[in-house]
């Protein structure tokens, strides 16, 4: 059973893209950790706080394998669009701090797509939190699984709207969040595939199956749409065995994709 990571602090990208910025291919967690340490990345901040969000990011990214981040490093380091780089980071950022995966594919998801609902307030917060709280209690860290205070919810529940902001997702007025997805390329639903997928061919019926579209608030229609863009483009190729829709990667694998990113 996945527990449910309480979160308790920011989404750091800025510091993220910097970080990225100052690591090179051969670098994995050590090596970089001996980097912050000795002030060669996040310089300019006290030893403590360079470490602590060090961590943060570590556990974010790192945390997913190797591939994958290194990956995001041909990524980050790319020229597209901050936007853009902020969508890559929000793969990674809901794969791990799991509370704004949950908020996405299993409340904003439907109301979003189903019911066109693009505005949530407070009273949504409060109505997932508290299925949080009952439904997937025993998900829950221990120390909250007997209660949890006004002051942790009201955090939360401001981390949750903030945090989406930050990343490009939405915006904030009036203590209300307006979901607002952004612009998602071909390469960027090619990115999934690879992140998702490990088989270099895979079904249609697989990506459906899986369900990790509703995170990003895509249906149907969307991933059609997309995956036409992806194949007009030549990143995978899309072939039709009666009723089975076999999808093929271009590349060999995640990083190879990545090295495509100019």
């Amino acid at each position: 059973m996945e527990k449910i990571i309480w979160p308790t602090t920011s989404v750091w990208f800025d510091e993220t893209l910097e970080l990225f910025k100052n690591i090179s291919a051969e670098d994995n967690p050590v090596s970089i950790a001996k980097k912050v340490k000795n002030g060669d990345i996040f310089g300019d901040m006290k030893e403590t706080t360079a470490k602590r969000v060090w961590g943060t990011i570590n556990a974010r990214y790192f945390g997913q394998g190797g591939e994958k981040a290194s990956a995001l490093r041909y990524i980050f380091n790319s020229n597209i669009s901050k936007q853009e780089k902020q969508n890559y980071a929000l793969v990674f950022y809901i794969e791990y701090e799991n509370l704004f995966r949950i908020f996405l594919e299993e409340y904003i998801f439907n109301n979003f797509t189903e019911l066109c609902q693009k505005t949530f307030t407070q009273m949504d917060l409060d109505k997932f939190l508290e299925y949080i709280t009952i439904e997937k209690k025993e998900q829950l860290p221990l120390k909250l699984q007997d209660g949890i205070s006004d002051s942790s919810i009201k955090k939360v529940r401001n981390m949750l709207y903030k945090n989406i902001e930050t990343l490009g997702w939405g915006t904030i007025e009036n203590s209300k969040l307006t979901i607002r997805r952004p612009s998602l390329t071909p390469e960027w639903f090619t990115f999934l595939l690879y992140y998702f997928f490990d088989d270099k061919v895979i079904t249609k019926n697989q990506i459906y199956d899986s369900g990790v579209m509703k995170r990003f608030l895509l249906n149907e229609y969307d991933i059609e749409y997309l995956l036409t863009g992806a194949k007009m483009k030549h990143y995978i190729e899309v072939s039709q065995l009666g009723d089975i829709c076999n999808i093929t990667k271009e590349k060999e694998g995640i990083v190879e994709y990545a090295k495509t990113y100019r």
